[in-house]
């Protein structure tokens, strides 16, 4: 349910960032249609709705200081959200080669 946010091969790794990955994958093809922000946004925020209140996940960033997760709440889903679709578009159109497959 959770998703770790972070590059580390645990955040990779967790079930939770799979499934997540999973379905960018399946909104990709409607994310890249949207000709307008407030579109894009929207498919966001539903994404967001499903995992935080549909499922009862939460975004978890890493604090080195206290060494501990924390829940990074609605603004920290959002970057996390922005990102992995970003990620996905790049890969699937081939301009990064760093971008670990996506495994269903």
């Amino acid at each position: 349910k959770d998703i770790l946010c972070g590059r580390s091969r645990e955040a990779f790794e967790h079930s939770g960032n799979r499934k997540f990955r999973t379905r960018i994958a399946q909104s990709l093809p409607a994310y890249e249609m949207c000709q307008y922000r407030r579109q894009k946004t929207s498919i966001m925020l539903d994404l967001i709705k499903s995992i935080m209140e549909d499922e009862g996940g939460h975004f978890l960033k890493y604090d080195f200081e206290a060494k501990q997760w924390y829940d990074g709440g609605m603004k920290i889903a959002r970057i996390r959200i922005a990102t992995a679709f970003r990620d996905a578009s790049l890969k699937k159109n081939g301009r990064k080669k760093y971008f670990r497959e996506i495994k269903a």
